[in-house]
């Protein structure tokens, strides 16, 4: 009786998982056919997104020739000065 309901079970993930991925595809091959219409100029955004990826931890700024460099502060300063050049449409990330 195990054996019948495992076989079941697999029988109706496979049938699932097929279903599922037809569907993806068929889905993106519709989204590909349709023509893009242009965007208006008047709905067009333009923004800047600030943000740093690749940090480490560098929280403190370090001394270098006698000078503080880097940190979190200088990168704070920085991300400010170019915000203030655009400050309506800025995202900070």
């Amino acid at each position: 009786m195990a054996a019948g309901r495992l076989r079941a079970v697999s029988l109706a993930t496979t049938l699932a998982l097929a279903l599922t991925l037809g569907l993806a595809l068929a889905w993106g091959a519709s989204a590909e056919g349709k023509p893009n219409k242009p965007v208006p100029e008047d709905r067009i955004a333009n923004i800047q997104l600030l943000g740093i990826n690749d940090f480490h931890g560098n929280l403190e700024a370090r001394t270098l020739n006698g000078r503080a460099a880097g940190g979190a502060a200088y990168v704070d300063s920085y991300f400010d000065r170019y915000e203030a050049r655009n400050p309506e449409r800025t995202i900070r990330v």
